[in-house]
């Protein structure tokens, strides 16, 4: 089992680190008009986040097969409150926010799956998959209460006060680890180059495993391209309405439908762990499609109509977030955990760097999301790429252990 104590901490750190994981996603259509962006930079500033999280997480997960997680996390943490404060005090532009966002992205490479592996290296084998769980379930919480956090900051004072109370976040959330998680002794093992942790050819091999990440990067794919671009979309239809249509902000009501997610992600676990991760995440993926293929092209309708199939489609894509990465971390060979949840992470991520580019990309090429039709088209994009997500997933992971 594992100390509920650390379990705690840990979780309430992941919340703690991201408040302003959600800050441009939640100000996006601000930023568009006052730096002059196109929906293609907009994508960028939005994609980089994940592009700084995927070129540093398979060096920087796979180290924690060797050294301690805690101590990669606490530096990682920092970085992530330099992040936050840089883009408080300096961000002016395109450029600026690009570098401040990628500082960023480095930073929760360096906490999200670390932080897992400090649970999972405290873990008995029975308990995992729920632990995991857990631990997934905040960082779904995290990026929605980042929402909510945002918003009200930005409402009370601006958009700068928001990021640097993000910094300040984050550097509480360290503290909260360095006093509350102990540290471990190096683990023993062959001297070999430092490059050899990036060797993930063994991993590869290990199908089940692989099946579950090129999923996890299906599942981050959707997730990102929605998170990134809903508060755009909602503010789209709420203009289709007039304002006796519409009654919250579209940063509220995106801050609820993500909020959602975190019942959905507990829920998508436990019914993974009673009947099979492989069946209950193909039956999740398709729903998905077959909801999420007409939302953009509902944009015009009653907006409670607009929320409601907005809200389905982002619950039926967070019950399959926790499972699989659990799938994943329960297949992966224990001498390769680290390496493998890196890998995992690392396509994940790209996924979340290509969904919101992707998205913002599809939009100016179907006129430049002024239309229904522009909208229709990237969010049927991002629906049809759950079909490819159970594809994936139905015939990797089949071919492996049993998750």
């Amino acid at each position: 089992m594992i100390d509920k104590r650390i379990l705690v901490a840990v979780c309430v750190a992941e919340i703690l680190s991201m408040a302003s994981y959600a800050g441009v996603a939640a100000i996006l259509p601000d930023f568009i008009r006052m730096w002059s962006l196109t929906n293609a930079e907009a994508g960028w500033i939005s994609g980089i986040y994940f592009a700084g999280y995927t070129l540093a997480v398979p060096f920087l997960v796979s180290m924690t097969d060797r050294v301690d997680p805690r101590r990669i996390y606490l530096a990682a943490m920092a970085l992530s409150a330099v992040s936050s404060l840089g883009y408080a005090f300096f961000a002016d532009g395109f450029w600026s926010a690009f570098a401040f966002r990628a500082l960023g992205g480095i930073g929760l490479a360096g906490t999200y799956m670390p932080g897992l592996k400090m649970l999972s290296d405290r873990t008995s084998d029975e308990k995992r998959a729920r632990v995991v769980g857990i631990y997934t379930a905040a960082y779904s919480a995290s990026s929605s209460l980042s929402f909510v956090f945002v918003g009200v900051i930005e409402d009370l004072m601006d958009w700068r006060w928001a990021f640097g109370l993000g910094g300040v976040s984050a550097l509480a959330a360290l503290f909260l680890i360095l006093f509350t998680v102990p540290a471990t002794p190096p683990k023993p093992g062959p001297k070999t180059s430092p490059l050899a942790v990036l060797d993930f050819r063994p991993v590869l091999r290990n199908h089940a495993a692989l099946g579950f990440m090129l999923a996890y990067l299906i599942v981050v794919w959707v997730l990102s391209a929605n998170r990134s671009w809903m508060v755009a979309f909602l503010e789209f239809a709420g203009g289709l309405q007039g304002e006796s249509g519409v009654v919250w902000s579209a940063v509220t009501c995106a801050a609820i439908m993500n909020l959602l997610g975190l019942p959905a992600t507990i829920l998508g676990n436990e019914m993974a762990i009673k009947h099979g991760a492989v069946r209950v995440m193909v039956i999740f993926f398709f729903a998905a499609t077959v909801v999420g293929l007409p939302l953009g092209y509902l944009a015009a309708s009653p907006y409670v109509v607009v929320l409601a199939v907005a809200s389905v489609f982002g619950v039926l894509i967070g019950c399959n977030a926790s499972s699989v990465t659990a799938g994943t971390v329960q297949v992966a060979e224990p001498e390769r955990r680290g390496a493998t949840m890196a890998l995992h992470s690392c396509l994940g991520f790209l996924g979340g760097f290509l969904g919101p580019l992707v998205f913002g990309y599809v939009l100016d090429h179907a006129g430049g999301g002024h239309s229904v039709g522009a909208w229709g088209l990237a969010f049927a994009g991002s629906a049809a790429m759950c079909v490819v997500g159970a594809a994936l997933v139905a015939l990797l992971a089949r071919s492996g252990r049993r998750a």
